[in-house]
């Protein structure tokens, strides 16, 4: 088992294509760690499916955020 080292929230939003990190490692050392998966994308979900994208960002920042 990993140490937790990250303190902060972090937001991980995977394409459709597949994983390219180690989740399971990710969460172990980053315990607060928010995944979000985008429907409908191939690599580039900022560009074809950005209404997801932006709601995901918009909804981590209301509930982890604080200004």
């Amino acid at each position: 088992m990993i140490k937790p080292v990250c303190k902060l929230p972090i937001l991980y939003i995977e394409d459709n294509g597949g994983r390219y990190s180690h989740l399971a490692l990710f969460s172990e050392v980053c315990p607060q760690l928010v995944v979000g998966k985008v429907v409908g994308s191939g690599h580039f979900p900022t560009l074809e499916v950005p209404d997801q994208v932006n709601a995901m960002i918009q909804r981590f920042i209301a509930v982890y955020v604080k200004l």
